[in-house]
Protein backbone atom coordinates (compact mmCIF):
# COMPACT_ATOMS: atom_id res chain seq x y z
CA UNK A 1 0.00 0.00 0.00
CA UNK A 2 2.84 2.33 0.94
CA UNK A 3 4.65 1.88 -2.36
CA UNK A 4 1.52 2.02 -4.50
CA UNK A 5 0.39 5.23 -2.81
CA UNK A 6 3.86 6.77 -3.24
CA UNK A 7 3.71 5.89 -6.95
CA UNK A 8 0.23 7.40 -7.32
CA UNK A 9 1.38 10.67 -5.74
CA UNK A 10 4.54 10.67 -7.85
CA UNK A 11 2.52 10.30 -11.07
CA UNK A 12 0.20 13.16 -10.07
CA UNK A 13 2.69 15.73 -11.35
CA UNK A 14 1.77 14.59 -14.87
CA UNK A 15 -1.97 15.36 -14.53
CA UNK A 16 -2.88 17.63 -17.43
CA UNK A 17 -4.45 20.89 -16.23
CA UNK A 18 -5.42 23.34 -19.00
CA UNK A 19 -2.81 21.83 -21.33
CA UNK A 20 0.04 21.77 -18.78
CA UNK A 21 1.31 19.04 -16.45
CA UNK A 22 0.40 19.73 -12.82
CA UNK A 23 3.96 20.59 -11.75
CA UNK A 24 4.02 23.35 -14.41
CA UNK A 25 0.51 24.66 -13.78
CA UNK A 26 1.09 26.91 -10.74
CA UNK A 27 4.67 28.16 -10.65
CA UNK A 28 6.07 30.72 -8.22
CA UNK A 29 8.60 33.29 -9.39
CA UNK A 30 8.78 31.45 -12.77
CA UNK A 31 11.16 28.99 -11.08
CA UNK A 32 9.40 26.90 -8.41
CA UNK A 33 6.52 24.49 -8.89
CA UNK A 34 4.07 24.91 -6.02
CA UNK A 35 3.40 21.16 -6.31
CA UNK A 36 6.61 20.57 -4.32
CA UNK A 37 5.13 22.63 -1.45
CA UNK A 38 1.81 20.78 -1.52
CA UNK A 39 0.79 18.58 1.41
CA UNK A 40 -0.27 15.83 -1.00
CA UNK A 41 3.24 15.50 -2.42
CA UNK A 42 4.67 15.06 1.11
CA UNK A 43 2.27 12.25 2.15
CA UNK A 44 2.53 13.23 5.80
CA UNK A 45 1.06 10.11 7.39
CA UNK A 46 1.61 11.50 10.92
CA UNK A 47 -0.46 14.58 10.07
CA UNK A 48 -3.26 13.28 7.84
CA UNK A 49 -5.20 10.01 8.01
CA UNK A 50 -5.14 9.35 4.26
CA UNK A 51 -2.66 6.47 4.46
CA UNK A 52 -4.45 4.92 7.44
CA UNK A 53 -7.73 5.10 5.53
CA UNK A 54 -6.11 3.47 2.48
CA UNK A 55 -5.04 0.52 4.63
CA UNK A 56 -8.59 0.23 5.98
CA UNK A 57 -10.09 0.45 2.50
CA UNK A 58 -7.86 -2.32 1.12
CA UNK A 59 -8.79 -4.52 4.11
CA UNK A 60 -12.48 -3.72 3.59
CA UNK A 61 -12.25 -4.62 -0.09
CA UNK A 62 -10.72 -8.00 0.75
CA UNK A 63 -13.53 -8.73 3.23
CA UNK A 64 -16.21 -7.82 0.70
CA UNK A 65 -14.62 -9.93 -2.04
CA UNK A 66 -14.54 -12.97 0.26
CA UNK A 67 -18.22 -12.58 1.10
CA UNK A 68 -20.42 -14.48 -1.38
CA UNK A 69 -23.60 -12.59 -0.55
CA UNK A 70 -24.23 -9.25 1.15
CA UNK A 71 -27.85 -8.19 1.57
CA UNK A 72 -27.16 -4.78 3.06
CA UNK A 73 -24.31 -2.73 4.47
CA UNK A 74 -24.21 -0.13 7.22
CA UNK A 75 -21.19 2.18 7.34
CA UNK A 76 -20.25 3.55 10.77
CA UNK A 77 -17.44 6.08 10.81
CA UNK A 78 -16.64 9.34 12.56
CA UNK A 79 -15.21 10.64 9.29
CA UNK A 80 -17.80 11.82 6.74
CA UNK A 81 -15.07 11.77 4.08
CA UNK A 82 -14.18 8.14 4.76
CA UNK A 83 -17.85 7.17 4.88
CA UNK A 84 -18.54 8.84 1.53
CA UNK A 85 -15.48 7.18 -0.01
CA UNK A 86 -16.78 3.76 1.05
CA UNK A 87 -20.27 4.60 -0.19
CA UNK A 88 -18.92 5.45 -3.65
CA UNK A 89 -17.14 2.09 -3.78
CA UNK A 90 -20.22 0.14 -2.68
CA UNK A 91 -22.35 1.98 -5.21
CA UNK A 92 -19.85 1.16 -7.95
CA UNK A 93 -19.87 -2.54 -6.97
CA UNK A 94 -23.68 -2.53 -6.73
CA UNK A 95 -23.66 -3.52 -3.05
CA UNK A 96 -26.66 -2.33 -1.05
CA UNK A 97 -25.92 0.11 1.75
CA UNK A 98 -27.74 2.56 3.98
CA UNK A 99 -27.04 5.92 2.37
CA UNK A 100 -26.12 8.90 4.50
CA UNK A 101 -28.03 12.12 3.91
CA UNK A 102 -25.91 14.39 1.75
CA UNK A 103 -27.57 17.34 0.09
CA UNK A 104 -25.83 18.66 -3.02
CA UNK A 105 -26.59 22.32 -2.23
CA UNK A 106 -25.21 21.95 1.29
CA UNK A 107 -21.99 20.43 -0.07
CA UNK A 108 -21.48 23.33 -2.47
CA UNK A 109 -22.11 25.84 0.30
CA UNK A 110 -19.56 24.10 2.53
CA UNK A 111 -16.96 24.28 -0.24
CA UNK A 112 -17.50 28.02 -0.71
CA UNK A 113 -17.32 28.54 3.04
CA UNK A 114 -14.04 26.64 3.04
CA UNK A 115 -12.62 29.04 0.46
CA UNK A 116 -13.84 32.06 2.43
CA UNK A 117 -12.38 30.61 5.60
CA UNK A 118 -8.89 30.22 4.15
CA UNK A 119 -8.90 33.71 2.66
CA UNK A 120 -9.92 35.14 6.05
CA UNK A 121 -7.36 33.01 7.90
CA UNK A 122 -4.62 34.14 5.52
CA UNK A 123 -5.50 37.80 5.94
CA UNK A 124 -5.48 37.45 9.73
CA UNK A 125 -2.06 35.78 9.49
CA UNK A 126 -0.86 38.58 7.19
CA UNK A 127 -1.79 41.31 9.70
CA UNK A 128 0.15 39.50 12.45
CA UNK A 129 3.11 39.01 10.12
CA UNK A 130 3.11 42.68 9.15
CA UNK A 131 3.15 43.86 12.77
CA UNK A 132 6.02 41.49 13.68
CA UNK A 133 7.95 42.57 10.57
CA UNK A 134 7.64 46.24 11.53
CA UNK A 135 8.88 45.44 15.05
CA UNK A 136 11.80 43.35 13.73
CA UNK A 137 12.86 46.09 11.32
CA UNK A 138 12.67 48.67 14.11
CA UNK A 139 14.46 46.83 16.93
CA UNK A 140 16.85 44.42 15.16
CA UNK A 141 18.93 46.81 13.07
CA UNK A 142 22.45 45.77 14.05
CA UNK A 143 25.01 45.37 11.30
CA UNK A 144 24.84 42.07 9.44
CA UNK A 145 28.19 40.24 8.98
CA UNK A 146 28.72 38.96 5.44
CA UNK A 147 30.11 35.75 3.99
CA UNK A 148 29.51 33.70 7.15
CA UNK A 149 28.21 30.20 7.82
CA UNK A 150 24.51 30.78 8.51
CA UNK A 151 22.32 28.54 10.65
CA UNK A 152 18.57 28.92 10.11
CA UNK A 153 16.57 28.25 13.27
CA UNK A 154 13.18 28.88 14.82
CA UNK A 155 13.17 31.35 17.71
CA UNK A 156 12.50 28.44 20.11
CA UNK A 157 16.11 27.31 19.60
CA UNK A 158 17.13 30.27 21.80
CA UNK A 159 14.14 31.80 23.59
CA UNK A 160 11.32 29.28 24.16
CA UNK A 161 8.44 30.07 26.48
CA UNK A 162 9.37 27.00 28.55
CA UNK A 163 12.34 24.62 28.38
CA UNK A 164 10.19 21.80 27.04
CA UNK A 165 9.36 24.00 24.01
CA UNK A 166 13.05 24.28 23.11
CA UNK A 167 13.86 23.43 19.51
CA UNK A 168 17.15 21.61 20.03
CA UNK A 169 17.95 20.57 16.45
CA UNK A 170 21.55 21.78 16.82
CA UNK A 171 22.07 20.54 20.39
CA UNK A 172 20.13 21.07 23.61
CA UNK A 173 22.20 24.16 24.32
CA UNK A 174 23.19 24.82 20.71
CA UNK A 175 26.42 22.87 21.19
CA UNK A 176 26.96 22.57 17.44
CA UNK A 177 26.94 26.35 17.10
CA UNK A 178 29.42 26.62 19.97
CA UNK A 179 31.81 24.25 18.18
CA UNK A 180 32.48 27.05 15.65
CA UNK A 181 34.45 30.19 16.30
CA UNK A 182 31.99 32.96 17.06
CA UNK A 183 33.11 35.15 14.16
CA UNK A 184 32.62 32.30 11.67
CA UNK A 185 28.85 31.93 12.04
CA UNK A 186 25.57 33.73 12.51
CA UNK A 187 22.12 32.44 13.42
CA UNK A 188 19.22 33.53 11.29
CA UNK A 189 16.18 33.29 13.55
CA UNK A 190 12.62 33.32 12.26
CA UNK A 191 10.01 34.62 14.68
CA UNK A 192 6.99 34.01 12.47
CA UNK A 193 7.82 31.33 9.87
CA UNK A 194 4.34 30.42 8.64
CA UNK A 195 1.98 30.59 11.59
CA UNK A 196 1.93 26.78 11.75
CA UNK A 197 5.44 26.07 12.91
CA UNK A 198 6.06 27.67 16.29
CA UNK A 199 5.55 31.42 15.94
CA UNK A 200 5.46 34.31 18.38
CA UNK A 201 2.51 36.58 19.00
CA UNK A 202 3.27 40.22 18.33
CA UNK A 203 2.68 41.07 22.01
CA UNK A 204 5.51 38.65 22.95
CA UNK A 205 8.07 40.49 20.81
CA UNK A 206 9.60 42.58 23.60
CA UNK A 207 9.92 39.52 25.82
CA UNK A 208 11.98 37.93 23.02
CA UNK A 209 14.14 41.07 22.87
CA UNK A 210 14.82 40.87 26.61
CA UNK A 211 15.84 37.22 26.35
CA UNK A 212 18.05 38.00 23.34
CA UNK A 213 19.93 40.66 25.33
CA UNK A 214 21.00 38.29 28.13
CA UNK A 215 23.73 36.34 26.27
CA UNK A 216 26.55 37.71 24.15
CA UNK A 217 26.05 35.27 21.25
CA UNK A 218 22.34 36.04 21.12
CA UNK A 219 22.97 39.78 21.20
CA UNK A 220 25.72 39.80 18.60
CA UNK A 221 25.11 36.85 16.27
CA UNK A 222 21.34 36.27 16.04
CA UNK A 223 19.35 38.14 13.40
CA UNK A 224 15.59 38.17 12.87
CA UNK A 225 14.69 36.89 9.41
CA UNK A 226 11.62 39.14 9.33
CA UNK A 227 13.72 42.32 9.14
CA UNK A 228 14.99 41.63 5.61
CA UNK A 229 11.86 41.63 3.47
CA UNK A 230 10.87 44.99 1.97
CA UNK A 231 7.44 46.56 2.49
CA UNK A 232 7.07 46.81 -1.28
CA UNK A 233 7.49 43.05 -1.58
CA UNK A 234 5.07 42.47 1.31
CA UNK A 235 2.37 44.51 -0.40
CA UNK A 236 2.90 42.76 -3.72
CA UNK A 237 2.75 39.34 -2.06
CA UNK A 238 -0.43 40.20 -0.20
CA UNK A 239 -2.43 40.49 -3.42
CA UNK A 240 -0.56 37.67 -5.13
CA UNK A 241 -1.26 35.24 -2.25
CA UNK A 242 -4.97 35.94 -2.13
CA UNK A 243 -5.03 35.29 -5.87
CA UNK A 244 -3.06 32.06 -5.32
CA UNK A 245 -5.59 30.77 -2.78
CA UNK A 246 -8.34 31.30 -5.33
CA UNK A 247 -6.33 29.52 -8.05
CA UNK A 248 -5.55 26.58 -5.77
CA UNK A 249 -9.24 26.27 -4.97
CA UNK A 250 -10.09 26.27 -8.69
CA UNK A 251 -7.43 23.61 -9.29
CA UNK A 252 -9.01 21.33 -6.68
CA UNK A 253 -12.25 21.45 -8.74
CA UNK A 254 -10.67 20.60 -12.10
CA UNK A 255 -12.14 17.37 -13.45
CA UNK A 256 -8.76 15.93 -14.51
CA UNK A 257 -7.43 16.49 -11.01
CA UNK A 258 -10.48 14.98 -9.30
CA UNK A 259 -10.69 11.90 -11.52
CA UNK A 260 -6.99 11.03 -11.14
CA UNK A 261 -7.24 10.00 -7.48
CA UNK A 262 -8.23 6.34 -7.73
CA UNK A 263 -6.51 3.82 -5.47
CA UNK A 264 -7.28 0.10 -5.82
CA UNK A 265 -10.79 0.80 -7.22
CA UNK A 266 -11.54 3.44 -4.57
CA UNK A 267 -12.17 7.05 -5.51
CA UNK A 268 -10.07 8.78 -2.81
CA UNK A 269 -10.44 12.34 -4.09
CA UNK A 270 -12.28 13.46 -0.94
CA UNK A 271 -9.38 12.29 1.24
CA UNK A 272 -6.87 14.00 -1.02
CA UNK A 273 -8.97 17.17 -1.10
CA UNK A 274 -8.62 17.48 2.66
CA UNK A 275 -4.83 17.63 2.29
CA UNK A 276 -5.18 20.02 -0.62
CA UNK A 277 -7.26 22.42 1.46
CA UNK A 278 -4.47 22.54 4.03
CA UNK A 279 -2.10 23.37 1.19
CA UNK A 280 -4.30 26.35 0.28
CA UNK A 281 -3.69 27.55 3.82
CA UNK A 282 0.07 27.03 3.84
CA UNK A 283 1.52 27.59 0.36
CA UNK A 284 0.93 31.39 0.25
CA UNK A 285 2.73 31.75 3.59
CA UNK A 286 5.77 29.97 2.20
CA UNK A 287 6.05 32.71 -0.43
CA UNK A 288 6.62 35.23 2.36
CA UNK A 289 9.19 32.92 3.93
CA UNK A 290 10.97 32.51 0.59
CA UNK A 291 11.15 36.26 -0.03
CA UNK A 292 12.56 36.88 3.45
CA UNK A 293 15.31 34.35 2.80
CA UNK A 294 16.03 35.72 -0.66
CA UNK A 295 16.45 39.22 0.78
CA UNK A 296 18.74 37.83 3.50
CA UNK A 297 20.86 36.02 0.91
CA UNK A 298 21.29 39.23 -1.08
CA UNK A 299 22.32 41.15 2.06
CA UNK A 300 24.49 38.54 3.82
CA UNK A 301 26.04 36.62 0.90
CA UNK A 302 26.35 33.54 3.16
CA UNK A 303 29.27 31.20 2.68
CA UNK A 304 27.11 28.23 3.62
CA UNK A 305 23.55 27.75 4.92
CA UNK A 306 22.63 24.97 7.37
CA UNK A 307 19.04 24.16 8.28
CA UNK A 308 16.92 21.22 9.36
CA UNK A 309 13.68 19.75 7.94
CA UNK A 310 15.01 19.19 4.39
CA UNK A 311 12.10 16.80 3.71
CA UNK A 312 9.30 19.27 4.50
CA UNK A 313 7.66 22.06 2.44
CA UNK A 314 9.42 24.72 4.53
CA UNK A 315 12.71 22.90 3.94
CA UNK A 316 12.18 22.91 0.18
CA UNK A 317 11.26 26.60 0.40
CA UNK A 318 14.57 27.22 2.19
CA UNK A 319 16.66 25.53 -0.48
CA UNK A 320 14.82 27.27 -3.30
CA UNK A 321 15.17 30.73 -1.75
CA UNK A 322 18.95 30.41 -1.30
CA UNK A 323 19.59 28.80 -4.69
CA UNK A 324 17.36 31.27 -6.55
CA UNK A 325 19.68 34.10 -5.49
CA UNK A 326 23.01 32.32 -5.10
CA UNK A 327 23.22 28.93 -6.89
CA UNK A 328 26.82 28.42 -5.75
CA UNK A 329 26.10 28.85 -2.03
CA UNK A 330 26.43 25.50 -0.26
CA UNK A 331 23.14 24.45 1.35
CA UNK A 332 23.18 21.67 3.97
CA UNK A 333 20.03 20.04 5.32
CA UNK A 334 19.99 18.08 8.57
CA UNK A 335 17.65 15.35 9.78
CA UNK A 336 14.56 16.71 11.54
CA UNK A 337 13.14 13.55 13.07
CA UNK A 338 13.40 9.77 12.73
CA UNK A 339 13.69 8.46 9.17
CA UNK A 340 11.82 5.18 8.79
CA UNK A 341 9.55 3.37 6.37
CA UNK A 342 6.43 4.40 8.28
CA UNK A 343 7.22 8.06 7.65
CA UNK A 344 5.88 8.56 4.15
CA UNK A 345 7.30 12.08 3.98
CA UNK A 346 10.65 10.56 2.99
CA UNK A 347 9.09 7.86 0.81
CA UNK A 348 9.57 8.73 -2.83
CA UNK A 349 9.82 6.91 -6.13
CA UNK A 350 13.23 6.58 -7.77
CA UNK A 351 13.45 9.29 -10.41
CA UNK A 352 11.53 11.96 -8.50
CA UNK A 353 14.79 13.62 -7.53
CA UNK A 354 17.58 14.48 -9.97
CA UNK A 355 20.63 12.21 -10.04
CA UNK A 356 23.04 15.14 -10.25
CA UNK A 357 23.12 18.70 -8.95
CA UNK A 358 20.13 20.50 -10.38
CA UNK A 359 18.44 23.89 -10.08
CA UNK A 360 15.38 23.14 -12.21
CA UNK A 361 12.80 23.47 -9.45
CA UNK A 362 9.83 23.11 -11.76
CA UNK A 363 10.80 19.64 -12.92
CA UNK A 364 12.33 18.45 -9.64
CA UNK A 365 11.84 19.25 -5.93
CA UNK A 366 14.51 21.49 -4.34
CA UNK A 367 17.18 19.49 -2.54
CA UNK A 368 20.13 20.75 -0.47
CA UNK A 369 23.67 20.07 -1.67
CA UNK A 370 24.26 17.77 1.28
CA UNK A 371 21.99 15.96 3.76
CA UNK A 372 23.26 14.92 7.18
CA UNK A 373 21.44 11.93 8.70
CA UNK A 374 22.01 9.81 11.80
CA UNK A 375 23.69 6.62 10.70
CA UNK A 376 23.64 4.30 7.69
CA UNK A 377 20.04 3.18 8.12
CA UNK A 378 18.66 6.66 7.47
CA UNK A 379 20.91 7.05 4.45
CA UNK A 380 19.86 3.68 3.01
CA UNK A 381 16.18 4.57 3.31
CA UNK A 382 16.67 7.91 1.55
CA UNK A 383 18.66 6.31 -1.28
CA UNK A 384 15.99 3.61 -1.54
CA UNK A 385 13.43 6.41 -1.89
CA UNK A 386 15.26 8.01 -4.79
CA UNK A 387 17.43 10.59 -3.03
CA UNK A 388 20.71 10.97 -4.94
CA UNK A 389 23.59 9.21 -3.18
Amino acid sequence: IRNEYAELVSNAKNIQIDGKPLNEYLVYDSKLSTWWLNEIFHKRSYKFKTFTYLCQLVFLKAILERSSRIDNTIIISKSPLFRETVEKYLDKKKINFCKSTNYFGVKKLKELLQLSKYILVFNKWFIEFLIITILAKTYNRKKLPKNKISFIQFYTAFWPREDYFKDDKFGKKNEILKSFKKNEIISLVTLFPDGIHTSIKFYNFFEILRKQSRKSYDRERTFFLERFISFRKILKLFFYCNFTILNLFKLSKKENFKSFWVFDDFDIYLLIREEFYQSMRRIPRFFFYIERLKAFTISAKPKCVIYNMFETPIGKSTTFAIKAISPKTCVIGTQDGPINRLKLETTNIVGEFPEAKNNNFIKFPPLPDMILVEGKYGKELLVESGYPE
